[in-house]
């Protein structure tokens, strides 16, 4: 055992954030932890690391098990070079090698206790070789490779490196210690495609024990062998084995079990309410009719034995009918569904959007540079690129949220915008309900409903205050909102940020039924994947043609 967590909980003030999180690591486990953002994913690696006490519950390691943590923001002291950062990361190995070097010294000293020496000798080389001490220097050129960092002058001072060369040497410190536990939260953040490859590959092979908070499903895929989910509503934890596509498959099946148990509940409360509705009825009658018998007596006990008979049953269905309404399977969620209310056919044979030699600038940086495209009915378009390349502000110019320098940007009369921005752009409203019926037909309880039945919110959420929500809860309310609009057209601006990994998969399953056009920015490779459809790369504002599967592997700001 690497690891273990027993039924730690944590609250800030009233909100419960953890409850009663447990589970084990031993070696060469490597979870991934995955949740809606705020559902205490790094909080709890925080509180394994020991950067906060929990209100309640415990973490346990060995003895003499070392632990590494990188968190997502990485502090990087100011005036060290690389080198003394390195250094710093292997401060414990250079001191275990210098122990050696002053035991091998004393046993070449006359009137030495050899015996003891030599044990303590052997027990400190076991340490040096725990603790991968002899291929420290290897690992450190390995490992600065992988990232990219290796031409870096590694007397450089952190100070003078980019925020995304700042974070890769935060992670390189961390592996090149090789902890028998690492803790990393969102390590993929500003590693390109080739750093991000090698870092798979690294954390698969991993002797220890590995625990990750990541949103990219291909590189859980890849690397982690369970999964814990923790849930945004209940905040307890849930254990799966295997990578991420055996997780997706667990999950499928046991929400197929849900809608069957549900199903067979609900047919159980209606016969239980029919039966008990026709006992009542029969014995009521029953005592309304008079019987010729001229036997009173023999008629009155008739009467009182069926009576009693009668009664028992119904309160033998009262009671099995209040045991299952005071514990009821709650009603599983709905598949999301985009498709529209309108007749596919009208977009047939016209291009829904057509940009017409559109160019944009922001002072002198070149956002669209004479840029033309026709997009067709039902095709699929994602646009890919780096951080600040200008593919937000396309999505905007085809919305119509910003007017281009030059150009025109036309959309055919059939078509129903739907646009999702990258931002919480929500109306207002001083409830999460109310931002969501903001503008849109139909009064509370039909809103009420379509909340409900969307799957994304309970009940007991639909009044939270909005200055109380979770970026994952106002990302769901923008969705709810694009699902109302039935829209024919779908601008799509980082959809799956924010959002716990199953209701990207829901979404996702939404587009495969949706035949309207689809124009989506995003980083996510494996919805990048999912999608198909044909890529565009915009850079130095030109949009070009790229093949499917290509991405960028940056991250939205």
């Amino acid at each position: 055992m690497h690891l273990r967590v027993e039924r730690v909980a944590v609250a800030y003030g009233a909100t419960p954030v953890l409850n009663d999180i447990s589970f084990t690591l031993n070696a060469n486990d490597r979870a991934g932890i995955i949740g809606a953002n705020g559902a205490g994913k790094s909080t709890l690696l925080k509180i394994i690391s020991g950067d906060i006490a929990p209100d309640s519950g415990m973490v346990q390691f060995p003895p003499q098990a070392t632990l590494g943590y990188l968190p997502q923001e990485v502090a990087t002291p100011a005036g060290k070079t690389i080198q003394h950062m390195l250094d710093d990361a292997l401060t414990y190995i250079h001191n275990m090698a210098a122990t050696l070097r002053d035991l091998e010294t004393q046993m070449a000293q006359p009137d030495i206790d050899l015996d003891d020496v030599f044990a303590r000798y052997d027990t400190a080389t076991i340490a040096f070789e725990r603790a991968g001490g002899y291929e420290a220097d290897a690992r450190v050129d390995t490992v600065l490779a992988g990232l990219g960092l290796a031409d870096i002058d590694r007397h450089r001072h952190i100070e003078t490196l980019s925020g995304g060369e700042r974070a890769r040497v935060g992670l390189a410190m961390m592996l090149v210690q090789s902890p028998d536990v690492l803790l990393l939260d969102e390590p993929t953040n500003h590693l390109d495609v080739s750093a991000l490859a090698w870092l798979e590959d690294y954390l698969a092979a991993y002797q220890g024990s590995v625990l990750l908070v990541s949103h990219d499903r291909v590189f859980l895929n890849r690397t982690v062998n369970r999964i814990i989910e923790i849930d945004e509503h209940s905040r307890t934890a849930v254990l799966f084995s295997g990578n991420y596509e055996a997780y997706t498959a667990e999950k499928a099946r046991r929400l197929a079990k849900w809608r069957e148990d549900y199903a067979q509940q609900q047919d159980e409360l209606k016969t239980l309410r029919r039966l008990l509705k026709r006992k009542t009825s029969t014995t009521t009658q029953k005592r309304n009719i008079r019987t010729k018998d001229g036997d009173k007596f023999i008629k009155h006990f008739k009467d009182q034995t069926a009576d009693k008979t009668l009664a028992r049953e119904a309160a033998s269905l009262e009671e099995r009918l209040s045991r299952i309404e005071a514990d009821p399977i709650p009603q599983p969620p709905r598949s999301v569904a985009l498709s529209p209310d309108y007749d596919p056919a009208t977009l047939r044979g016209h291009f829904p959007v057509m940009l017409d030699h559109l160019s944009l600038r922001y002072g002198q940086h070149v956002i669209l540079d004479n840029v033309s495209l026709s997009i067709g009915a039902g095709e699929r378009l994602a646009i890919v690129g780096e951080n600040g390349a200008g593919k937000s502000s396309l999505l905007k110019l085809i919305a119509g949220e910003i007017a281009p320098d030059s150009g025109s940007v036309t959309t055919a009369p059939s078509v129903r915008l739907g646009y999702l921005p990258q931002v919480d752009a929500l109306p207002d409203g001083d409830t999460l309900i109310a931002a969501y019926g903001n503008g849109l037909p139909g009064g509370y309880e039909d809103h009420k409903a379509a909340l409900i039945s969307s799957g994304f919110f309970t009940y007991e959420q639909l009044n939270t205050p909005i200055n109380g929500t979770s970026a994952g809860q106002r990302r769901k309310i923008q969705l709810a909102r694009l699902i109302a609009q039935h829209a024919n057209v779908l601008l799509l601006d980082e959809p799956t940020n924010h959002l716990s990994l199953d209701v990207v998969e829901s979404i996702e399953s939404a587009l495969d039924d949706f035949t309207g056009t689809v124009i989506v920015v995003s980083h996510d490779r494996r919805f990048l994947e999912r999608l198909g459809g044909m890529h565009y790369h915009l850079a130095n504002g030109e949009l070009a043609e790229r093949t499917p599967g290509y991405a960028s592997s940056s991250r939205p700001r």
